[in-house]
């Protein structure tokens, strides 16, 4: 069970995890400090190690410190999986670009998001009440604010890994 930030962050430090790129598992916290799974872990790269290294990270960081770590994608045609739509804040929220598909014959991209959510609870993928024929996936032209059925995002809210 995760709040919204830290699946995002338990995602990507996964999929870090499994490339055995330790070096890169890092995030902001509240306070400003950069976390680092190595320098948490003093080398010990075994996944009890890093479970525990996920569990301060939690107690630490949120929406707001992720918000402030990321970039602005700014071209939505760049978006890619993992990238997220946040809402840095008290409370804020956070869902994560999953997968992707495109239409050959007509061009049209979409995105599967999913999310966690306070209290905390397991992730899942996020329907679109925007569309129901499309859901649950989204368009990648969905203006300038997608709908989901608890959060509403503006593009400008859409940020990727630096």
């Amino acid at each position: 069970l995760q709040q919204c930030a830290d699946l995002v962050m338990r995602l990507r430090s996964e999929w870090l995890y499994q490339k055995k790129e330790y070096g890169k598992i890092a995030f902001n916290t509240v306070s400003g400090d950069r976390l680092y799974f190595l320098r948490s872990s003093k080398g010990d790269t075994s996944y009890k190690s890093f479970y525990k290294y996920l569990l301060k990270l939690f107690n630490t960081a949120n929406t707001w410190s992720l918000a402030h770590e990321m970039a602005r994608v700014r071209d939505r045609d760049k978006i890619q999986i993992g990238d997220v739509f946040i809402r840095g804040g008290f409370p804020g929220h956070a869902i994560i670009v999953v997968d992707m598909a495109r239409n050959y014959s007509t061009g049209q991209r979409i995105f599967l998001v999913v999310q966690s959510y306070m209290p905390a609870q397991d992730a899942h993928v996020l329907l679109n009440p925007g569309n129901p024929r499309l859901t649950p996936w989204y368009d990648l032209d969905f203006g300038d604010t997608l709908t989901t059925p608890e959060w509403e995002f503006t593009k400008d809210q859409l940020m990727t890994w630096k």
